[in-house]
């Protein structure tokens, strides 16, 4: 899957889960939108330094 297309999966759930105000959901959901953001700066990062 896209960096982008994992960004907009995982902050529309982040989104639904503070929506229903289901704080389990809502941490899992943080962490992995977390990891999701991690992973695309690193991906920014490493294509500026050219592998």
């Amino acid at each position: 899957m896209e960096t982008v297309e994992i960004m907009r999966v995982e902050g529309a759930t982040f989104a639904i889960a503070a929506r229903d105000m289901n704080e389990e959901l809502l941490a899992g959901a943080a962490a992995t939108l977390g990891n999701a953001i991690s992973d695309a700066m690193l991906e920014v990062i490493d294509g500026l330094l050219g592998d």
